[in-house]
């Protein structure tokens, strides 16, 4: 008995579901405007975790701004450009005034320290629809930017910590899928991925680098998704970028942004 009830609960959920889902080009804001398509830019505030295999984790909240260009038809390019500096700017600072309101600032050379961000390019993937149904979009395509890398070991050296490679400022490139899914009238999802290769390393860290020209670059690894409402502005996202070391160090890193915020 329970068990046909959990599965006619399941029936009428699904029902329900695909009874409300449309398509894409049938979305309707409050203004009577599609929302995929007429939400460009993304005000958010956001929490940001980094995480490294040598260093100390650090996270605290951030706010920025994105862009964004949505097509739903096929043989339709769409775009998406951030560059997480701002944010990760006023993250810096809040953390640095925290440190010398703790008077730790005669003890931050000895801290551990990790740091996963953009550069003054950004990050910028371009997408192709190349499968675009009603409910389903299917868009590969590239991804490209810069990054900032760096990491700190703690040492037994005067200064307390070095940092080795892999570490400073590289441009990098890869494949990217974008996948598209209304669940209903009222919500549909982005899920994305990246996998990008680091080509060249513009600069080396200014302090405490130990220098290795011929040392491997690493690779990147990105997922990622955001919900968002047609009726409301509101959105949440969720963004897992992994730095991948092939070289001798066999170092990682991680940087998790979980994001809340609105499009307009």
């Amino acid at each position: 008995m329970k068990k046909n009830l959990y599965l006619f609960l399941i029936f009428m959920l699904l029902s329900v579901i695909t009874g409300y889902a449309q398509s894409f080009k049938d979305l309707k804001n409050k203004k009577n405007k599609n929302p995929f398509t007429e939400g460009n830019i993304k005000l958010f505030v956001r929490y940001t975790h980094l995480k490294g295999k040598f260093t100390e984790p650090l996270s605290g909240p951030t706010v920025n701004v994105a862009t964004k260009r949505d097509r739903f038809q096929a043989n339709q390019f769409r775009y998406r450009f951030e560059n997480p500096t701002l944010g990760d700017g006023i993250f810096t600072i809040v953390r640095g005034f925290k440190r010398l309101s703790n008077d730790e600032s005669r003890v931050t050379t000895n801290r551990s320290e990790l740091t996963l961000a953009s550069g003054f390019v950004g990050w910028h993937q371009a997408s192709y629809n190349v499968l675009a149904k009603d409910r389903l979009i299917v868009s590969p395509g590239v991804s490209f930017g810069d990054v900032l890398l760096g990491t700190k070991r703690r040492t037994n050296t005067q200064s307390g910590s070095l940092v080795t490679d892999p570490a400073g400022y590289y441009f990098y490139a890869g494949p990217h899928v974008l996948v598209s899914y209304l669940v209903n009238k009222f919500i549909w999802i982005d899920a994305y991925l990246n996998y990008d290769i680091t080509f060249v390393k513009v600069a080396n860290p200014k302090n405490d680098y130990v220098e290795n020209p011929d040392y491997a670059l690493p690779t990147l690894f990105t997922i990622g998704g955001d919900v968002f409402t047609s009726k409301s502005k509101l959105y949440g996202g969720a963004r897992l970028v992994k730095m991948m070391d092939t070289g001798e160090n066999k170092d990682s890193g991680t940087r998790f942004d979980l994001s809340l915020g609105f499009v307009f």
